[in-house]
C-alpha cells in the first residue's frame, strides 16, 4: 500500500538513553501481550486474555479501560493501528467473532457473524470494484459486500492448515491493477481485484515463508524483513531490508526512523537507505518474543519507547530529543510554543532563523503520522508566524517539527475541541 509506505519516508534526531529496559506491569491483568497504543495522554496494553488496559502515568500503573465489560469476551488474537480503517484512525482488536476500535474512553464493539472460524486476525475495506471487506482468521480468508453481513464467501487458493492462518493483509497498486496481498504461516500470497481465480503464491525474494506480520509493503518474517518497492513490486518482486531475524512489529518516528522488533532481536534503522540499521539493545527485557511497541511523546523531554512482549508483559525505556543534528548547538535559531496553547480550533507557531536556509515546519499526531506542512521553502533570516487550523482534526496531543537547514527542534501543542 503506498500510503503506508510513503509514511516511513516523511518521517528528526533522538538519542536513546543507555539505561535497559524496565518492567512496568503494575495493575496489568495479564502478561500475554497484544499491541500497543498511544493516544493522547493513554497508553494501552491489549491482552490475550484479559481484554485492554490504560495507564495515564506512563505505565507506572495500569487499570482495566472503563469499558472493558462491553468486550463480547477476552480472546483477543491480533491488534493494530490502522490509519484507514472506516471506524476511523485508531488502534483496533480482533477478537473471537468481533472486531472494535479502542479510544481512551470508548470501546466500538462489532461483532462479525457468518464467518465459520470466527477468530478474526485482520480486516481491510475497500478492495476491488464492489469495495469490498476482506477479512483473515486463523482458519482462512473471507470477503462480503461490508462488516454488518451475515453471509461470507471464502476466498480460495489456501490449500493448508497454516496458509489459513493470516497475518496480514495489505492492498497494492500497479499501473491501473489492484492487489490483494495475504501475509499467512505458510507464504504470501496475492489476488488481483475482480479476479474469481483466487489467490495465488507471491513469495518472490521472501527469505522465509513463515510472514509474522504484513503492514503496507513491509512484510515481517521469520527471517528477515521486505520490502515491495513502489510501482512495479508484482514484477519484481520482495526486495531485502534486513536478511535474517525473526521480526513481529515495528513502530515509525517522527525522527525519519523505524523501529524493528521480534524474537531477541531489535533494530534501528536510520532515515539514510545507505546506512545499515544499528542494533537496540533489549537488556532487561524477557518473556520471550516482543508483540508489540508503541512510542510516548513528551513534548522536549523525549519520551519512552514501550514495547509487549509474549509471556512478560510490558517494558519502557526512555528516549530524549535531540535539538541539533550531529552535536552542533544553534543558539540562533528559535522554535516557540505555539500560542494559544491549549487551542480550538487554531494557533500560531512562531519561530526565527538567523541564516537563510531552506525552512519545513510540519506537524504530527502522536503515532508520527504527519497531518499539516506549514512551510517548505528557502526562507531569508528573520522571524516569522504562521497560522495552523485543526479544525478537520481530533482533540489531542500534536507536535510540530521545525528544520532549517542542519537545525531541528520540536515541540508539544494540545488541541482540545
Amino acid at each position: 500500500m503506498k500510503k503506508l509506505f510513503l509514511f516511513i519516508l516523511i518521517l528528526s534526531s533522538y538519542n536513546i538513553m543507555r539505561a535497559q529496559w524496565t518492567a512496568v506491569n503494575n495493575g496489568l491483568g495479564s502478561l500475554q501481550i497484544k499491541g500497543l497504543a498511544v493516544d493522547s495522554n493513554n497508553v494501552f496494553a491489549i491482552t490475550a486474555n484479559q481484554g485492554i488496559f490504560r495507564s495515564t502515568n506512563s505505565g507506572n500503573s495500569w487499570t482495566v479501560h472503563p469499558l472493558n465489560s462491553a468486550l463480547p469476551n477476552f480472546n483477543i488474537n491480533n491488534s493494530f493501528y490502522n490509519w484507514f480503517s472506516p471506524l476511523g484512525g485508531g488502534t483496533i482488536i480482533y477478537g473471537q467473532g468481533f472486531i472494535s476500535l479502542v479510544t481512551p474512553n470508548s470501546l466500538f464493539p462489532i461483532p462479525v457473524i457468518g464467518i465459520p472460524n470466527n477468530q478474526l486476525t485482520w480486516w481491510i475495506v475497500g478492495f476491488g470494484s464492489q469495495i469490498e471487506s476482506v477479512m483473515g482468521t486463523l482458519g482462512g480468508l473471507y470477503k462480503a459486500p461490508n462488516i454488518s453481513s451475515t453471509s461470507w464467501t471464502e476466498i480460495p487458493g489456501l490449500n493448508n492448515a497454516e496458509a489459513r492462518i493470516i497475518n496480514g493483509l495489505s492492498v497494492y497498486d500497479q499501473g491501473d491493477d489492484e492487489y490483494l496481498l495475504v501475509g499467512t504461516a505458510d507464504g504470501m500470497y496475492r489476488s488481483q481485484a475482480n479476479s474469481t481465480s483466487g489467490l495465488i503464491p507471491f513469495n518472490t525474494g521472501l527469505g522465509s515463508n513463515v510472514i509474522r506480520a504484513l503492514l503496507g509493503q513491509i512484510a515481517l518474517t521469520k527471517n528477515g524483513i521486505y520490502l515491495l518497492p513502489d510501482d512495479n513490486g508484482i514484477t519484481t518482486g520482495w526486495q531485502t531490508l534486513y536478511p535474517s531475524g525473526d521480526f513481529r512489529t515495528l513502530i515509525f518516528t517522527i525522527d525519519d526512523k523505524a523501529y524493528f522488533f521480534g524474537n531477541n532481536i531489535g533494530l534501528l534503522f536510520s532515515d539514510d537507505p545507505n546506512t545499515p540499521p544499528t542494533q537496540v539493545d533489549l537488556t532487561g527485557i524477557s518473556g520471550g518474543a516482543i508483540t508489540a511497541c508503541a512510542i510516548e511523546y513528551l513534548g522536549l523531554s523525549g519520551g519512552y519507547i514501550y514495547v509487549g512482549t509474549e509471556t512478560g508483559g510490558v517494558f519502557r525505556k526512555q528516549f530524549v530529543l535531540s535539538s541539533v543534528e550531529d552535536g552542533q548547538i544553534v543558539n540562533d535559531f528559535k522554535l516557540k510554543q505555539n500560542h494559544p496553547n491549549p487551542f480550538n480550533p487554531s494557533t500560531t507557531i512562531s519561530f526565527s532563523i538567523p541564516t537563510s536556509e531552506f525552512v519545513t515546519l510540519k506537524v504530527y499526531d502522536v503515532l508520527g503520522r504527519e497531518v499539516a506542512t506549514l512551510v517548505n521553502e528557502n526562507l531569508s533570516a528573520g522571524s516569522y508566524s504562521y497560522n495552523f487550523d485543526a479544525s478537520n482534526l481530533t482533540s489531542g496531543v500534536y507536535l510540530y517539527k521545525l528544520q532549517a537547514g542542519k537545525y531541528i527542534e520540536v515541540k508539544k501543542m494540545i488541541l482540545s475541541k
